[in-house]
């Protein structure tokens, strides 16, 4: 009868496998997380180039003549991969290979101004867009 007393080192088989379900289980919530913040920071870091991508326009819209925004720059677009840099150059940065950017201006009337007399303000709306999704939408007002 001593000898029935004996035990044995080691873990069963199923309390092997319930461990390692476990692992498997907090492994999962920890890459979950990781995948989380790498995808949030990829989407900051594309924000971020839209929103200097828009701006970089809208300065060199207001840099245009007061009379030439509508004629030059109203329903201006550059598509996907065709992205141009302050002279004129496209740019050909891997990190601008998505993206587009379009304009739309329109003259602001006042409420007492005459009809014949020219509007005092253009409003400037520049949208830039990462495959095809709206990103950034900047506005701007351009006085004579």
């Amino acid at each position: 009868m001593d000898n029935m007393k004996e035990y044995k080192r080691g873990f069963t088989l199923m309390e092997a496998m319930l461990a390692s379900v476990i692992l498997v289980v907090a492994a999962a919530a920890i890459l979950v997380s990781f995948t989380a913040g790498a995808t949030s920071g990829i989407y900051s870091e594309r924000l971020g180039l839209a929103y200097n991508l828009a701006s970089n326009l809208m300065e060199e819209i207001f840099a245009s003549d007061y009379d030439k925004i509508i004629v030059n720059y109203d329903g201006y677009m550059e598509s996907v991969g065709a992205i141009k840099n302050a002279n004129g150059d496209v740019i050909e940065s891997p990190e601008y290979a998505n993206f587009s950017r379009s304009v739309a201006c329109r003259e602001i009337y006042l409420e007492d101004q005459d009809a014949l007399s020219l509007p005092p303000v253009i409003l400037v709306d520049v949208t830039v867009a990462y495959n095809g999704r709206e990103l950034v939408e900047l506005k701007g007002l351009k006085g004579r």
